[in-house]
């Protein structure tokens, strides 16, 4: 029994290794097919080489407006995330309760899905404004994401828990607390993980239309008008990283729980 459990603690650790290098593996692939671009291109407005990226990127870094145009667009982001998963925990609650709930929403959603973001855009400019419509555009993309993860959990408790369940003619906010949301927490971080990368891809070229001051968007709309192209990718990486950092941080609390 101890050899089965030692044996599989080494090739969970060689998994990982393996995953590591596969990983580093990658990030090689892309800066030389960056180089590789780089060199067939040759303009540095088009495709900067990876040194003057570099600098920007650290040049950035030693900035203190730079991390609060960060927290800024991050700040925006994650307000706009609990709003929407406070909202699909009850909308996919209800779906999962009544049927014809279900059968009642899908056309909002499937609107939600089909509308270009750049209509979403620009009908909301008009009705809220630069400041407040990147918040309304980013929550209707990611919306249907969240709502088909939570139902999807919700879905998926035992057949015999929900049989209980539906001899309750009312919503209870403790089954509530201590059995759906318990039973759909994978669904929950999944979802959260697929809705930030994707809402965070949202909220900056929604804040590069509406152009709301210090934010990532805004920042990218200056950068492009004065040609920086390093700037861009550098803010690119930026974006890039803090998503796989927040990633990490879920995904390690994810396998605690």
């Amino acid at each position: 029994m101890i050899f089965i459990i030692t044996e599989k603690r080494l090739m969970k650790k060689a998994k990982k290794h393996y995953s590591f290098i596969y990983i580093i593996l990658g990030i090689m692939f892309l800066l030389a097919l960056w180089t590789v671009l780089q060199k067939i291109i040759n303009n540095n407005l088009v495709v900067p080489d990876i040194p003057s990226v570099f600098r920007a990127f650290l040049a950035l870094l030693k900035q203190s407006k730079t991390y609060f145009i960060i927290l800024k667009t991050i700040g925006r982001l994650i307000i706009t995330l609990i709003f929407c998963a406070a909202l699909t925990l009850i909308l996919s609650y209800f779906s999962y309760k009544f049927e014809w709930f279900e059968n009642f929403i899908k056309p909002f959603f499937s609107i939600m899905r089909t509308v270009p973001v750049v209509s979403l855009i620009i009908i909301l400019l008009f009705l809220a404004g630069n400041d407040i419509s990147p918040y309304f555009i980013t929550a209707l993309v990611i919306l249907p994401v969240m709502y088909e993860g939570i139902l999807s959990g919700f879905l998926a408790i035992d057949d015999t828990l929900k049989d209980e369940l539906r001899l309750l003619s009312s919503v209870n906010f403790k089954i509530i607390m201590s059995v759906f949301i318990p039973m759909t927490l994978p669904y929950l971080i999944a979802s959260f993980l697929q809705s930030f990368g994707l809402g965070l891809k949202v909220m900056v070229m929604s804040e590069f239309i509406a152009q709301p001051k210090d934010t990532i968007g805004y920042v990218m709309l200056q950068e492009r008008i004065y040609l920086d192209t390093a700037d861009i990718f550098a803010w690119t990486i930026i974006m890039a990283l803090f998503v796989f950092l927040v990633e990490l941080v879920v995904k390690t609390i994810r396998k605690r729980i």
